[in-house]
């Protein structure tokens, strides 16, 4: 499982600004303490089935909840009031979790992995009813589409469809 989380202060010191890694309410910590907890709870038993899951979990470490939002691992920015101030992306910006990845050791040796469009948990993004919702993001209704999410496929090199 990998993450786009900064580990190493040298890199947190020199790459980044604003980000504290001591805040457990920020997005990308509250992300990283719910999936070392997912894989904790896991361990010995990950497979490509668990990976899906993982991707789609909806837990807030912070809040203690389940709750598709900014600090779940299938991130749901545009359902939260909080936004994510180190990535300068305002409160239910469409942003998130767009898609997901797997693949085991037994389909990396075949070249292959299983891929989902759309939020790893099913969910579809529909552009008309969230603008109205929020109605500050119009200015990006001329590319803001509808994102339908699709089953999890397997994909493999070589492949001619």
């Amino acid at each position: 499982m990998s993450s786009n989380f900064p580990r190493d202060p040298v890199l947190i010191k020199e790459e980044t600004e604003g980000f504290n890694p001591k805040n457990a309410a920020s997005s990308m910590n509250a992300r990283h303490i719910r999936g070392d907890a997912f894989l904790q709870a896991n361990k010995g038993t990950i497979d490509a089935t668990t990976a899906e899951k993982f991707l789609a979990d909806h837990e807030d470490s912070y809040a203690k909840s389940i709750d598709a939002d900014e600090r779940s691992l299938c991130g749901h920015l545009d359902r939260d009031p909080r936004g994510v101030p180190e990535w300068d992306e305002a409160p239910f910006a469409p942003f998130g979790a767009v898609q997901g990845k797997v693949t085991d050791s037994d389909m990396a040796a075949k070249m292959s992995f299983i891929a989902h469009a759309g939020h790893p948990c099913g969910e579809d993004f529909l552009a008309k009813p969230f603008l109205t919702a929020h109605p500050e993001f119009a200015w990006q209704a001329p590319i803001l589409k509808d994102m339908k999410s699709g089953p999890w496929t397997e994909f493999a090199a070589g492949e001619q469809k």
